[in-house]
């Protein structure tokens, strides 16, 4: 993993901010490695580390032929099906008992351009996070998070203690607009909690600050971005996106629609983002941490 954290610091020095991949073409992406089992993503996941599916099945409404899984280190795959496209994998692929409907390639040029995606996943946590809220949160038989009337984007900001607390979580916000809900703190997560919508608008979870993030059992409309955030996501399902710093679980993520995301960045005055070479210590040191992350999961099983 150090060989794969030296490597994808020297293609950020090496490229320039906009790459030809981008994080608008991922349905599921991690900054580390992808543990997973016994789910499913039905659009193109990647990750800038090591993927390990098992029991999967992936790209289910992806575009016919395209890569379905791109990774920038190893890919190791059993007992499942790439239903709609193939497999990138900068350090070789391993597949056992799986359906590809498409090409296996070693294709260590792709870490450039995954570099490119996890600097802009920070650099779009980051600028959310940047924003003024221009609304708050209310009490209607659950936590209400509600757009503003009118508005092409209203931001509510919340602490992690505060949304993990709730059982039922309104998200009120009509078709056009966008709802960002920017959650503060490190440690943060949903466990069986309802969330309802109400409204047919674009919803983004920031966390921008979160090193550690939980799901379980939940059901959440929209995106989740996270790109620091050792994430684990158990039992629940995503219908969007979901963008975090690592990843391990079993929660389905499921198509559903253009992003919110880049919703979100427009309404924000433009969807460029630009990153400094500062943030080359930050991505050391979140690699870094990914590894540890890793070695902790592949030691549990």
């Amino acid at each position: 993993m150090k060989k794969l954290a030296l490597a994808l610091l020297a293609a950020l020095s090496a490229v320039p901010a906009r790459a030809a991949l981008s994080a608008a073409d991922f349905q599921v992406f991690s900054l580390g490695s992808i543990r997973y089992a016994r789910s499913d993503f039905e659009g193109r996941a990647g990750a800038a580390g090591d993927a390990r599916f098992k029991d999967f099945s992936l790209g289910a409404k992806e575009e016919r032929g395209a890569a379905t899984l791109i990774v920038g280190g190893s890919a190791q795959l059993s007992d499942g099906s790439v239903l709609r496209g193939g497999v990138r994998a900068g350090a070789g692929a391993v597949l056992t008992r799986v359906d590809v409907h498409g090409a296996v390639v070693e294709a260590s040029g792709d870490a450039a351009q995954l570099a490119g995606v996890c600097r802009e996943l920070l650099a779009a946590s980051d600028r959310l996070a940047a924003l003024p809220a221009d609304a708050s949160e209310s009490w209607d038989g659950g936590l209400v998070l509600a757009a503003r009337p009118g508005a092409a984007r209203t931001l509510v900001r919340l602490s992690a203690e505060r949304l993990g607390e709730a059982r039922v979580v309104v998200l009120r916000v009509d078709a056009g607009a966008v709802l960002v809900v920017d959650v503060t703190g490190s440690r943060a997560g949903l466990a069986n909690a309802e969330l309802r919508r109400e409204g047919e608008g674009a919803i983004v979870f920031n966390f921008a600050g979160a090193r550690e993030l939980e799901l379980t059992g939940v059901a959440v409309p929209g995106v989740i971005l996270a790109p620091r955030a050792a994430t684990r996501f158990v039992s629940g399902r995503i219908d969007g996106r979901l963008y975090v710093g690592g990843l391990e679980g079993d929660g389905q993520v499921n198509e559903a629609g253009a992003s919110a995301l880049s919703a979100a960045l427009a309404s924000s005055g433009g969807a460029e983002v630009s990153v400094s070479r500062a943030r080359l210590p930050e991505l050391s040191a979140l690699s870094d941490r990914l590894s540890e992350e890793r070695a902790r999961f592949d030691g549990a099983r």
